[in-house]
């Protein structure tokens, strides 16, 4: 999240609303995955950040940090994702329908809904051509501790190795977890 609040802070001190829009953006779903307490204040500057400018991807990729918020709640995460997917697809935006797929993913890993975990790696793998948001399924399987069956995923070569980064991915899922039981 650093990163993305140095981004947004470059970005303002140089005056590209733009920029600043889009890696508020993208601030947002980092928080929102996490579950940073901060999640909605930055959730409420992208949206006045992107007043300025006109950037339909950073507007759905906000939406589907507000989705992040609704992890735990299968209804309104449905709900939000659908309502997601349909814009972004209307949009031609392949990305937002693939982090939609995989914020909907993200939900039933969370409560432990293996069934529907699997179902929305398939819809999330439909999405996925190539090498281009492949790292999306990846982590998915890490959830799941294994590939799709007849899997031609492109793997991503991650900076400190697939056993750290699985690591970090369970781990992501378990914070998550422990904070909707009140731990």
């Amino acid at each position: 999240m650093a990163s993305y609040a140095a981004a947004v802070d470059w970005a303002g001190n140089q005056h590209l609303p733009g920029e600043v829009a889009t890696s508020s953006a993208c601030l947002a779903f980092a928080a929102g995955l996490k579950g940073a307490p901060e999640t909605c204040d930055i959730v409420t500057r992208t949206l006045n950040s992107l007043a300025a400018v006109k950037i339909r991807w950073a507007e759905l990729q906000v939406e589907c940090a507000n989705a992040l918020l609704e992890v735990g709640n299968s209804e309104r995460v449905e709900t939000k994702c659908k309502e997601i997917i349909v814009a972004a697809a209307e949009s031609g935006l392949t990305s937002t329908q693939a982090y939609a797929h995989f914020v909907r993913t993200y939900h039933y890993a969370v409560i432990g809904d293996v069934p529907n975990l699997i179902a929305s790696r398939q819809k999330l793998r439909g999405i996925v051509k190539g090498a281009e948001f492949a790292y999306l399924c990846e982590i998915t399987d890490f959830w799941l501790g294994d590939n799709a069956p007849g899997d031609q995923l492109v793997h991503a070569d991650w900076i400190d190795g697939v056993d750290a980064t699985r690591a970090r991915w369970i781990s992501v899922v378990e914070n998550r977890r422990q904070t909707l039981n009140g731990e």
